[in-house]
Formats: structure tokens, sequence, C-alpha cells
């Protein structure tokens, strides 16, 4: 179900001012194939009109009747002390069965984590740098170019409810990346807890990439494939190997486990996937539709 929401906005630029409705519609609640809903329950910032555009999710309740309320950064309790920056920020969840989770300064880039079963957990941030295709324009020339760009990523996790063996982790990213965030390896911790400076470990995985830069402004595949490899710790590798096809998409053509056996595919003139021949030498063959792609048919081996 949607919910139509109309604002009414100005448009300042206009002599006089031009008003115009725009409809916004939010999902009131998601229906499952038996009937069953989930509601999904909003608020604006500060309980006013002044933030109407500005709808935000409170509260989400299961068939059952169980739910999880959603806390934000400003707006509470009748203080409207909101702004374009807070007002989307969440600093805690609390669940039906009386579990909850807060975070320090929020959960966009949480430095702290409490969890209501007395755990916690700790980030550290810190600054990568990647290579952004942009246009350059000295002296009003312009010209398409690449500039090194900077961005605030996760360089260290102490989290007790990391969804792994490894409860502490460092991330070494590539200076400079050929994308935002490109890590080059992942480390165990060498400091046991966040009151000490977050320091690389062992490294767990190692990632290395032999590719060439690829650009949006490029009328050709100016850089036909790539290599990306993953080594572990204790040796072994594996690898993915990439074709540019038409259009610029970059299509899978083969990718080896740890024991260096290969998984092989193959796709048709419109780069959909065609055969799938699995590590045990087994070959999937798809029939697929010439437009959107889906498969008419699927033959197994």
């Amino acid at each position: 179900m949607l919910r139509p929401d109309p604002i009414l906005h100005p448009e300042p630029d206009q002599q006089p001012p031009r008003n115009y409705w725009i409809d916004h519609y939010t999902p009131t609640y998601v229906e499952d194939p038996y009937g069953r809903q989930t509601t999904l329950e909003y608020e604006t910032p500060c309980g006013s009109t002044i933030y109407q555009e500005l709808i935000r999710l409170k509260q989400i309740t299961d068939p059952s009747g169980r739910w999880i309320k959603i806390t934000y950064a400003c707006g509470q309790n009748g203080v409207c002390n909101c702004d374009n920056y807070t007002w989307w920020k969440i600093t805690r969840v609390d669940g039906s069965d009386g579990s909850w989770v807060t975070y320090t300064p929020d959960a966009f880039m949480p430095t702290h984590v409490d969890y209501s079963d007395g755990t916690s957990a700790d980030y550290t941030y810190g600054n990568t740098t990647y290579l952004m295709d942009t246009v350059c324009c000295p002296g009003g020339n312009c010209y398409n170019c690449t500039i090194t760009a900077n961005a605030s990523k996760l360089i260290a996790a102490w989290d007790t409810h990391a969804d792994s063996p490894m409860k502490s982790i460092y991330y070494e990213y590539k200076a400079p990346g050929r994308f935002e965030g490109q890590i080059r390896a992942e480390h165990q911790l060498a400091s046991a807890s966040p009151t000490a400076s977050p320091a690389p470990g062992v490294a767990v995985s190692t990632f290395t990439s032999y590719s060439c830069p690829t650009h949006p402004w490029s009328q050709s595949p100016d850089c036909p494939s790539a290599t990306q490899t993953e080594t572990r710790g204790d040796g072994p590798s594996r690898t993915i190997y990439l074709e540019q096809a038409a259009q610029h998409v970059p299509l899978v053509k083969h990718k080896s486990d740890f024991n260096g056996i290969n998984e092989v595919y193959t796709y048709d003139s419109n780069n959909y996937l065609l055969t799938a021949k699995d590590r045990n030498n087994y070959t999937t063959t798809y029939t697929n539709e010439p437009v959107l792609g889906n498969p008419t048919q699927i033959l197994h081996p």
C-alpha cells in the first residue's frame, strides 16, 4: 500500500514564484503471498509541518506483532534541533523483546556501539585516496581528466557481534585505488583493544588487481580484461578473470577456488549468461529472452 504525501514546492527563481505539487509515495505496509502484513510507521522531524517533506521510518511491525523502533539524532521529545545533516541519522534501535542497540555518534559512521547484552563494538576511520574521473576546467578550458580524490573509510573494527570468527579486523586500502574504497588487504588487529592505536597484524587476505583504467568517456574498451586475485594468509589463492564486452559491460569469464579449479562462463551476443561449467566439469546451458535476458530454458547436464 502506498500513501501519497502531496507537498507544495515553490520555485523562487520564477517571477512571480510558481508553485507546483509533488506526490511522494511512501509504502505503509508490505503484504506477503499469504495476506500477512508487515506495517511501516513514519514520522517527520520535530513532529511538525516544518519538515513535512522529510519523512523517516519510525517503527516496523511484523504480522505476529513483534516490532523494532528507531530513534534519531534529532527532533525527539518535542525538541526541534534538526538540520539537513542530522534528521536522518539513527542513534538507537529497540526491539519488542527488550533488546536494543545504541550508536555513538550515530549509525552512519559509528565509533562506538553498545548492545543490550552488555557487549560493545568500536570502530576507527581514516582518509583513503582513489582515482576519480571528472571534468577539469583550468582557465575555462574543460576536458575529461582523472584526479586523486579522498574518502573516509573504515580502518579498524573491534566488533563482538561480527558474523565472522575474526571479531577484530584491520583494512588496508590501495593508494590510490581504482575506485573508492578499494581494499588491498585484510589483517588481524595487532592491538587487542580500541584504547590502543590500531595497527595491522598478520595478513588474512591480500587482494591484487591486474587491470588498466577504464574511463566513461572512452569510445572503445580501453581495458579489455582484468584479473583479480585473493591470496590467503597461509598461501593459497583464488582468481577471477573478467573481460569487457559490448557497451563496456564487464563479464566474468572464469574464477577459481583455492585449489586452482575453475568455474567457466560464456555469454550470448546480448551479454546474457549462456553456459556455466562448474568445478566438476558439468555444464548448464541457458536459453534467454533477447530483450530482458530472462531465461526461457535452463538445461542441466
